[in-house]
C-alpha cells in the first residue's frame, strides 16, 4: 500500500484542496478534504479526468462534511453528512460539491473483491453510528502527518467491516492483507512528487524532482514514469502530471470566493493568465471565468 498525499493552500483566498490517498494494486482509497472552493464533474472538473484507469470498479463515497449532488444514471441525490452512496461502475458517478467546508471519503474496488453484487445504478443511505464512527476515525488517521501503510490500514479495515455490517459486499479482510509491498524507489519519487505539486507557484520543474531525489534529469523521469505506471495517476510523464495538477487545482480555486484568472494563474503557476486559459482550453475544460460564474460570488 501506498499512501500519498497532494496538499494545496491559497491562503489569500482562504482555500484548502487536500487530497489523501492509500493506493493498493486492487483498490484505491481517498479522503478529500477541501474549503471554499466548488467542484463540479458536469464541468469537467473530474479529478481523474480524462479518465485512463478503472473506470469499471464498483465505489462508495462517504460523506463527512459538506454535501454533494450526486448524479448518475436514473438517479440526482444530495449526499450530506454521515450518508454513503454506493456505485457499480465509478465511471457512471457525477459529483456537484457547494463551495464550503467539504469532507468525504470515496472507496474504489475490483469488482472480484466483492462478496456479493452491487445493485445496478446507485443507492444512497444513511449510515449507523459504527460506521459514522469507523469512518471519522479512518479519516483522522489518514490525514495525520505521520500517516503510514501500518497505520492506515487497521483503520481502513475496520472501516470496510462497519460497511459490511451496512450491507456493502465487501469481502472480509485481516488489515495485514491490506497492506502491500512499494517499491522503494517509487515511494520516494511519490513523496517528492507530492511535495513539489503541492507548491505550484514555485513552477517545479523536472530538474528539482531530480535535485530532491538526488539523481539526474533522465533518471529523474524514468523514476517518475515508473511510479506513474504503477499508481495509474491518469498521467504518462512528469510534464503530462504536472500540466494536469495544474490546470485541475487551477480550475478548482477559480470557484473561491475572490478568485480571478490573474490571481489564480500565479498561485497555480501559470506564466500568465492567457496560459492558464490556453491550458484550460486545451484540456477541454471551460473558461476560468466560466467556471467562476458557475459558483455565487456572494
Amino acid at each position: 500500500m501506498l499512501v500519498t498525499r497532494r496538499l494545496h493552500r491559497a491562503p489569500q483566498l482562504a482555500a484548502q484542496i487536500d487530497h489523501h490517498w492509500a493506493l493498493h494494486s486492487r483498490y484505491r482509497a481517498l479522503y478529500s478534504r477541501m474549503r471554499n472552493v466548488g467542484w463540479d464533474d458536469a464541468l469537467g472538473l473530474s479529478v481523474e479526468a480524462p479518465r485512463v484507469d478503472r473506470v469499471d470498479r464498483p465505489m462508495l463515497l462517504v460523506v463527512l462534511e459538506g454535501r454533494c449532488l450526486a448524479r448518475a444514471p436514473g438517479v440526482e441525490c444530495w449526499v450530506t453528512p454521515g450518508e454513503a452512496l454506493v456505485v457499480d461502475r465509478k465511471g457512471q458517478l457525477s459529483l456537484r460539491s457547494e463551495r464550503a467546508a467539504h469532507e468525504m471519503i470515496a472507496l474504489e474496488w475490483e469488482p472480484g473483491d466483492l462478496a456479493g453484487a452491487v445493485r445496478a445504478g446507485a443507492a444512497s443511505w444513511r449510515l449507523g453510528a459504527a460506521a459514522r464512527a469507523a469512518a471519522v476515525a479512518y479519516a483522522r488517521v489518514f490525514s495525520s502527518p505521520d500517516a503510514c501503510a501500518p497505520a492506515v490500514a487497521p483503520a481502513l479495515a475496520s472501516l470496510r467491516s462497519a460497511l459490511r455490517a451496512e450491507g456493502v459486499p465487501l469481502c472480509a479482510v485481516e488489515p495485514r492483507a491490506l497492506v502491500e509491498a512499494v517499491d522503494p524507489a517509487v515511494g520516494r519519487t511519490t513523496r517528492v512528487l507530492d511535495a513539489l505539486l503541492g507548491s505550484l507557484s514555485a513552477r517545479p520543474t523536472i530538474a528539482d524532482v531530480g535535485s530532491a531525489l538526488g539523481v539526474g534529469e533522465r533518471q529523474a523521469l524514468r523514476l517518475v514514469e515508473r511510479s506513474i505506471a504503477r499508481y495509474a495517476f491518469n498521467s504518462r510523464s512528469w510534464r503530462d502530471a504536472a500540466a494536469r495538477w495544474r490546470t485541475r487545482i487551477g480550475a478548482a480555486l477559480m470557484s473561491a470566493r475572490g478568485a480571478t484568472t490573474e490571481g489564480v494563474a500565479s498561485l497555480v503557476g501559470f506564466g500568465s493568465p492567457s496560459a492558464f486559459c490556453h491550458a484550460m482550453d486545451q484540456a477541454g475544460l471551460p473558461t476560468p471565468g466560466d467556471v467562476a460564474r458557475a459558483w455565487p460570488r456572494s
